[in-house]
């Protein structure tokens, strides 16, 4: 389309208005156009010093109403075709306008995104527009500092978040989890609650993100130190078929659990309980625990049996 000679005049009036001549002159010279690498290399270096590189830069930048689609399309071309001979600072600069700036030039942050050096790309993943499809793939294969700066992005569609989850590090994942702006989907939450229940660090993280439910946060009771599980206990209420789940019940469950037993009963079932436990009986306190709250003995030897010490308190719940 460029080279045709109604095309050149016009580019040739269009630039000069911004002293581009000699780019587009290069541009339009057949004997350039079709060089080998290595002679292309060595005439792009003094070509990119001329101070017509940054004119040039500044056209690419222009707002909409002072240059046309395919205008901004043709300076990010000259850009583009001589990207590996420019230097880093100029790269540096390129990403931080594109990082900033409204207007686009989608095939430049790309590639720029694309680049391979940490202090240039990570400007472009975590800011500029890219589409779903190429933050995917750079999540997919990139760095643990690429995927970080994704993680970090405003937005995250639920299958780069997915990506991120299984692929990336554990600080990758805390900021995902940390990322207000990311989606995540049913089936990255149970990779996540997977991760969590041998991690810590994520468990809170994960705890207050709004997609998890009731039944999702008492998978994690057992695994979560004290003030967790007091948070998961306060916030996470279930109804009596969410908790008939959680502990694996019998069929009867729900209506036995709907006698209610004095007060006074269930204080003085806890303290016969604390007593055998003192004594160390603990066979014994495991089924009267399974007989007076009316669950199964598995369950009860779980509840005492756990090491965060807070037998009484969930047994007393």
């Amino acid at each position: 389309m460029y080279n045709s000679g109604c095309n050149w005049f016009y580019w040739k009036v269009k630039l000069s208005v911004v002293g581009l001549n000699p780019i587009i002159d290069r541009y339009m010279d057949d004997s350039i156009v079709f060089e080998s690498e290595e002679t292309t290399a060595s005439v792009a270096s003094p070509m990119l010093e001329h101070r017509s590189l940054k004119r040039l830069i500044d056209f690419l930048f222009l707002p909409p109403s002072h240059v046309l689609p395919n205008e901004r399309m043709f300076a990010e071309s000259l850009i583009l075709r001589d990207f590996d001979g420019l230097p880093d600072h100029v790269l540096l600069r390129l990403a931080k306008r594109l990082a900033s700036s409204t207007e686009t030039a989608p095939r430049l942050t790309l590639k720029l995104a694309r680049c391979g050096k940490p202090e240039i790309s990570e400007l472009l993943l975590r800011f500029a527009e890219l589409s779903d499809a190429d933050v995917a793939d750079i999540a997919r294969n990139g760095t643990q500092r690429e995927q970080y700066a994704i993680a970090l992005r405003k937005k995250l569609s639920s299958i780069v978040t997915g990506i991120l989850v299984c692929h990336g590090e554990n600080k990758v994942i805390l900021s995902t989890l940390k990322n207000h702006g990311a989606q995540i989907s049913a089936k990255t939450l149970e990779v996540l609650i997977s991760k969590a229940k041998d991690d810590q660090s994520l468990q809170s993280a994960l705890l207050v993100r709004p997609e998890i439910s009731a039944s999702m946060a008492l998978e994690l009771f057992w695994c979560v130190p004290g003030q967790v599980r007091e948070y998961i206990l306060l916030n996470y209420l279930c109804d009596q078929r969410t908790l008939r789940g959680f502990l694996g019940e019998d069929s009867g469950w729900q209506e036995i659990q709907n006698r209610q037993r004095p007060s006074a009963e269930s204080d003085e079932q806890l303290r016969a309980i604390s007593k055998l436990l003192v004594s160390r009986d603990l066979d014994c306190a495991i089924d009267l625990l399974a007989h007076d709250a009316i669950i199964d003995r598995r369950t009860a030897e779980k509840i005492l049996q756990d090491t965060s010490g807070e037998t009484l308190l969930v047994a007393a719940k």
